[in-house]
């Protein structure tokens, strides 16, 4: 960006009056810029905005972005705030970055990054041009989270298709939160989640348009409750590759390798507890080990 916009913007970040920064505004953060947004102010681009963000843009606790449907942030950079809550969180949306959270629990210090780069898992599908991460000072374990997104991010993907995911481990495993699409206010919500991290949404069907035969159904373990040992069963012409056991905290218990109709899940030396078992094309099973 031009260092007199820059100028601008910063001094209106430093009155310590409320400011509203309207647009329309065309600009664009360049890769070792850091944009900061300190004072009460509500940025809105404007309805025509084209706002590239290549480095950083830092809201202060009392300041928010107001984005126009089709015109969000884009480029390589990121936008972050911090905030300090020593209560619960309701229907809050730091910075107005959107992500919306609610718990039950106090998280401390609540820092929320956006970006707007595409994950890959591990079977190679990919997800919108959107992610957030999320991270508190105290544990969360129990956030109902609501994750805006802009049509224009969707990248070859359909809105009713739309899943929220957590990585796991590392990119590009992630873990799947059943949740409800709401196609008008452009979210996908889910109170399933155990605890912050990083999210994105990844599409349930093929961003062809074809029908996509849910994989899950057709595999199942038994018996369940499970004791020492559980035994998959699906179809004799197909295995699973890279499966694994997640735990509710969303941790990797063990690595499973790759199985087929069959196969013998020995648990005795597994806590007792609630389990998932996932595969690298994305099959997913409960387990519940006794």
């Amino acid at each position: 960006m031009t260092r007199g916009l820059l100028l601008f913007l910063l001094s209106i970040s430093m009155i310590s009056q409320a400011q509203v920064m309207s647009g329309p505004l065309h600009m664009t953060v360049d890769s070792a810029t850091t944009l900061e947004l300190r004072g009460p102010i509500a940025w809105d681009p404007g309805a025509a905005a084209t706002v590239i963000n290549n480095g950083s843009i830092v809201f202060g606790p009392d300041a928010t972005l107001n984005e126009h449907a089709g015109h969000p942030i884009t480029g390589l950079g990121t936008e972050r705030t911090t905030l300090v809550r020593t209560t619960p969180l309701v229907n809050l949306d730091p910075g107005g970055l959107g992500a919306t959270l609610s718990t039950s629990m106090a998280p401390d210090t609540l820092t929320v990054v956006r970006g707007h780069l595409a994950a890959t898992d591990t079977g190679g599908g990919q997800s919108i041009d959107r992610w957030y991460a999320l991270r508190s000072s105290d544990p969360i374990t129990d956030p109902v989270i609501r994750f805006h997104f802009d049509t224009t991010e969707l990248n070859g993907a359909n809105e009713a298709d739309l899943t929220l995911e957590r990585a796991i481990a590392s990119i590009p495993f992630w873990m799947s939160y059943p949740g409800i699409v709401d196609l008008i206010g452009n979210t996908v919500m889910s109170s399933l989640v155990d605890s912050l991290g990083i999210f994105t949404l990844f599409p349930t069907t093929l961003s062809t348009g074809a029908p996509d035969e849910n994989a899950s159904d057709l595999w199942t373990l038994g018996p369940m409750p499970a004791y020492d040992r559980v035994h998959l069963r699906g179809p004799s012409t197909m295995d699973l590759k890279a499966v694994v056991l997640i735990d509710a905290q969303g941790r990797i218990a063990r690595n499973l390798g790759d199985l087929g109709n069959g196969s013998s899940i020995l648990l005795s030396d597994l806590a007792p507890g609630t389990y998932f078992l996932r595969s690298q094309d994305r099959v997913i099973l409960p387990l519940v080990h006794q």
